[in-house]
């Protein structure tokens, strides 16, 4: 016990020098690993986001502009898949400062849900100062996809403007049900199946109501015409319908005179 306690503060001191290097490695260990756990998180904030749609967040209007439109060579609304068609817009601004008109846009959207973009278009960029109490008027040309079916759809036209500051506004100057046709000429496998299918449903259906017409005795069937084709066996005088008259004595005095030569 003695030699025990003389030696032990001497065993208390060397632990301490051994396990003082392990400690320190340890820490260096776990400030190296926080290092790299923070720097793909620093990494994915500076990855800068996509930017925005024109059409996704839109600004509001300015006061005291106003929007009209106008469809030139469309009056009836109707488009064509395929072909292009041009659409103006007239800008009023009504304020008390100049308005920069940027750019005009629009999209054909789903008739069940505005939400759904089918297609979507975008003018150059003007850049065309509007001064106040002046009118101006921005075309846009845009063509309907040539694969759209004929059918109705939502058109959404919208003109996008700026003030001097660079506070931007926009105004939707169209928003209506346009109905979008296929090309003239233009048949596709599809439409074929549905006109041979509408044909085929009408003749059944035909058939169907000529049948009850006729078992209702509405429609008599038409009978068959019999033709009299004579006697073949036997002999046939052909004389018979002589009998009775003076024309048969002298016919008779004929063939007799006939079989002596």
């Amino acid at each position: 016990m003695a030699v025990l306690r003389t030696f032990a503060p001497a065993l208390f001191a060397l632990l301490l020098i051994t396990a003082a290097p392990l400690r320190g490695w340890a820490q260096e260990e776990t400030e190296d690993g926080k290092d790299a756990s923070e720097a793909p998180a620093a990494e994915a904030e500076q990855v800068p986001q996509a930017p925005k749609h024109i059409l996704t967040d839109m600004p509001k209007s300015a006061e005291g502009v106003e929007t009209t439109f106008a469809f030139p060579d469309n009056p009836k609304l109707r488009m064509t898949s395929g072909e292009e068609v041009e659409i103006l817009c007239g800008f009023y601004n009504g304020g008390d400062v100049p308005l920069n008109v940027t750019h005009v846009a629009g999209s054909i959207n789903s008739p069940m849900d505005f939400r759904v973009y089918v297609q979507n278009w975008t003018s150059p960029m003007y850049t065309t100062v509007v001064p106040p109490d002046t009118q101006g008027s921005f075309s846009i040309k845009i063509k309907p996809d040539v694969n759209l079916q004929a059918r109705d759809f939502i058109v959404s036209m919208t003109t996008f403007y700026e003030s001097a500051d660079g506070v931007k506004f926009s105004n939707t100057f169209f928003n209506n049900t346009v109905y979008v046709v296929e090309p003239t000429g233009f048949l596709d496998l599809e439409t074929c199946f549905m006109y041979l299918f509408i044909v085929a449903v009408v003749g059944l259906v035909a058939g169907a109501i000529f049948k009850a017409l006729q078992s209702a005795g509405v429609v008599k069937k038409s009978k068959a015409r019999k033709v009299e084709t004579g006697t073949r066996g036997g002999t046939t005088d052909e004389n018979e319908w002589l009998k009775g008259t003076a024309a048969l004595g002298s016919a008779s005095k004929k063939r007799i005179a006939s079989k002596r030569k």
